[in-house]
Parts: C-alpha cells; sequence; structure tokens
C-alpha cells in the first residue's frame, strides 16, 4: 500500500492572508489542496491519501474537494487534525492510518507539503519505485546559486555548490524504515530524509523542476498561474479521470 500524507495546517503568515487557510488559495480558482489531491490521484499509485490540516478547516476542505473530486476515488481520502508543528502533524496522519487500516514493511509513506501543489504524477511513480530499490527517495536538484555558511550575519565559508543538491517534497520511505527510525530517534526530525539518514538509509534523488514550486508569497502565486499555463496542466488534472 502507498499512503500518501498531505501537510495543510499552515496559516499563511507569510502568504499575508488570514481569511482563509493556506491550502484553500486558489490557482486558476483552484484550491491548492485540490492539485494537489489531483495530482496523487492520476499517478494511480497512491491507495490512500490523508489530509492533515486544522478541525476548524475541515468542513471547507471537505466542501472544496466534494465540488472537483469523483465520489470513486473521494472513499480513501481522510482528514486528521494537524499539530501545532510540521512534523507531529505528519505524526498524526501517520498514527491514524496505522490505527485505521493497519500498516505493512512493504507500505510507503508519501509526505506532501500542500504548498508545493503541482506535482507531475510521474514524478509519484517513480519515487514509488525508487522506494523499493533505495528504501527512501526525494525530489531535488543540484543548487544553482551560491551558497556560504554564515554567522553573526556575516559570510565565513563559501563551500562548493557542487557538493549541495536541494531536495523537496514529496518525499517517501518505506514503513519498516520509517518505524526503526522513530523508535531509536530521541527527537522530531525535519523530514523522512532525516528519518532516513537516523538509521543509515541513503535516499535516492528524483529530478526536481519548475512546476515543484512552493507557494510561500503572494508573488509566488503568479509563478505558479503561469506554469498551470504553460504546462496546460488545466486540462490534465481536471478532466474526468477513473
Amino acid at each position: 500500500m502507498n499512503i500518501a500524507i498531505i501537510l495543510a495546517s499552515g496559516d499563511g503568515e507569510r502568504y499575508g492572508i488570514n481569511l482563509v487557510p493556506k491550502h484553500l488559495i486558489p490557482l486558476k480558482g483552484i484550491p491548492i489542496i485540490v492539485w494537489n489531491v489531483k495530482s496523487i490521484i492520476l499517478s494511480k499509485v497512491i491507495d490512500y491519501i490523508v489530509i492533515v490540516t486544522k478541525k476548524k478547516s475541515f468542513d471547507s476542505t471537505r466542501e472544496s474537494l466534494d465540488a472537483s473530486i469523483k465520489k470513486t476515488h473521494y472513499q480513501n481520502i481522510k482528514l486528521v487534525e494537524g499539530a501545532p508543528d510540521r512534523m507531529n502533524s505528519f505524526l498524526n496522519g501517520l498514527r491514524y492510518v496505522e490505527k485505521r487500516e493497519g500498516l505493512n514493511d512493504g507500505d510507503n509513506i508519501f509526505l506532501f507539503d500542500a504548498n508545493r501543489p503541482l506535482v507531475n504524477p510521474k514524478q509519484i511513480q517513480i519515487l514509488v519505485n525508487e522506494s523499493k530499490k533505495f528504501g527512501a527517495a526525494c525530489l531535488g536538484r543540484p543548487i544553482v546559486n551560491g551558497i556560504a555558511n554564515v554567522k553573526n550575519d556575516q559570510i565565513f565559508n563559501v563551500p562548493t555548490k557542487e557538493d549541495f543538491f536541494e531536495f523537496v517534497t514529496p518525499e517517501v520511505i518505506n514503513f519498516y524504515l520509517l518505524r526503526d527510525s522513530l523508535e531509536v530517534s530521541n527527537k522530531k526530525l525535519p523530514s523522512l530524509v532525516d528519518y532516513a539518514i537516523n538509521i543509515g538509509i541513503k535516499p535516492k534523488i528524483v529530478p526536481s523542476n519548475d512546476l515543484n514550486t512552493k507557494l510561500t508569497y503572494p508573488e509566488d502565486k503568479f509563478i505558479l498561474e503561469a506554469l498551470i499555463e504553460k504546462n496546460n496542466l488545466e486540462t490534465l488534472f481536471y478532466k474526468e479521470q477513473d
């Protein structure tokens, strides 16, 4: 079984809004959580979707999904209450699935961020395959800009950027590896990549692209909508799929 846990508990403080939850901000009139769910469904490799969000957002989230997601897909989409921080929200979603459905060693657990709504379904398929081979995988690409070590607002070292990759969500890990890492870790780690490395697993990098852009600031909305137009995603994501 492949399980997608979508983190959607953000308030959108950096975005500068408080009227609607961040995961309901529209791109081309469609809430970003719907873009997330549609791309996951179109990958045809995810069996179960958990959206982790604030309790007060449950009704508005359901309304958005009801308007766009076919009923044949909706039965395996569940809403779970989030926590004050990111990884505890993820663990809330994980515990929900484990208690409700049970989890086996061969299952793959995905972490999606709702604010990266344009993930290509093919990327999800590749991540599943690479997770089976390597135990964990994530999207990433080489660093383009210069990087520096900074202390007290001053640069004291400039590492070779060719040694570094930017990695982003979605990321995936085999359940048995995540379970083992959670058992030996004495603190919450910030990503599934960290949990994999924590027990000696080296996650596989799957190439990311501009569609993995994050919605953080208002100007990012214009970038994402331009990418939707450029890649004709409205046609791809919103034609009826069985």
